[in-house]
């Protein structure tokens, strides 16, 4: 029999170890799909944005993919709950509600849009950047500000007052450099890797979100292989430990680069993380709202794990406390 041809559609960073885990995802299922596998890696984005991605999953024209929040709930609008603000307030936190309270949940969503759910493959936490200081809420109030694919991003920042500007990923740079927005929110390690601190030099760590992706395969597809092909497809890019610590790390070092780079870090104290989550509740309500489905039910479950967490007496740790100094 020919080899199982098996497409794989992200949009990775351009350098790391987390784009390697997708050359080790490569060899590891030539190597071990039982009957032979041909792994053709689409890694940058080639099929278009998320939300092409996300329908090219679905369709079949390819096997395997790693999608952000945003772009898994082009199929599941109830995924977008997942980064809203201050859900969570550390990764011991959020991932002890993932997997223990989210999991079957999402995957149940997942499998009625004929996409398996394989495991989460976070990008870390989001923070606001801008051209000048946004040390409190107040700083943003009228600011020209990104926002992400996705409900939550856009509710948040205009419960916060900012003006409102939906961008994707590749437009922020030119948007920058134009005048277009003058700041936003994303993950830690893409405003270091890609050079966002060049054109916005300010940071300020409010970590308001944490966005959850996944390892999704078309279901049909998925369901057509004995249960070892699973297991190697399912287990290929790494455990979620594995890629969490290296996530994790490379924003710590994107933090670090970008203070290299000139770039002006701002943590703020416990008082003002308060006011940046002022809002929190009012938006997660909305967002419920106007998700419908099953949004109410997912909310449930993270306040049940949230309340589970905090009776466990963990004391979070900080990963990046070095690199944000």
């Amino acid at each position: 029999a020919a080899p199982e041809p098996i497409t794989v559609l992200t949009m990775a960073p351009a350098h790391g170890e987390f784009r390697k885990r997708f050359y080790v995802l490569k060899e590891v299922v030539e190597r071990d799909f039982s009957g032979g596998a041909n792994v053709k890696l689409l890694i940058d984005g080639e099929v278009g944005t998320e939300e092409a991605m996300i329908g090219a999953l679905r369709r079949g024209r390819g096997q395997y993919g790693q999608l952000t929040i945003p772009g898994t709930s082009g199929a599941v609008p109830e995924l977008a709950l997942l980064m809203a603000p201050y859900l969570f307030r550390s990764f011991e936190e959020a991932d002890f509600v993932l997997d223990r309270y989210v999991r079957e949940l999402a995957g149940g969503l997942l499998a009625e849009r004929g996409l398996a759910f394989l495991g989460w493959v976070e990008s870390g936490w989001w923070n606001m950047f801008g051209k000048k200081p946004l040390q409190t809420p107040q700083d943003i109030v009228g600011y020209r500000m990104r926002a992400a694919g996705g409900d939550a991003s856009g509710q948040y920042l205009r419960a916060l007052k900012a003006d409102v500007v939906p961008l994707a990923f590749a437009d922020i740079i030119p948007s920058l450099q134009t005048g277009l927005i003058e700041g936003g929110a994303t993950n830690e390690a893409m405003f270091g890797a890609v050079g966002i601190y060049q054109h916005a030099p300010h940071l300020t760590v409010t970590r308001h979100a944490i966005n959850p992706g996944m390892a999704l395969a078309n279901l049909p597809w998925f369901e057509t292989l004995t249960p070892s092909n699973q297991d190697v497809v399912r287990d290929a890019l790494g455990s979620a430990e594995l890629l969490r610590r290296i996530v994790r790390q490379e924003a710590c070092d994107a933090l670090a680069t970008a203070r290299a780079g000139g770039a002006t870090i701002h943590v703020p104290s416990p008082d003002v993380i308060d006011a940046w989550a002022k809002p929190a509740s009012t938006v997660h309500r909305q967002l419920i709202a106007d998700i419908g489905g099953r949004a109410q039910d997912l909310y449930d479950r993270i306040i049940a794990g949230r309340s589970e967490f905090a009776g466990l007496g963990v004391t979070p740790r900080d990963p990046c406390s070095e690199a944000a100094k």
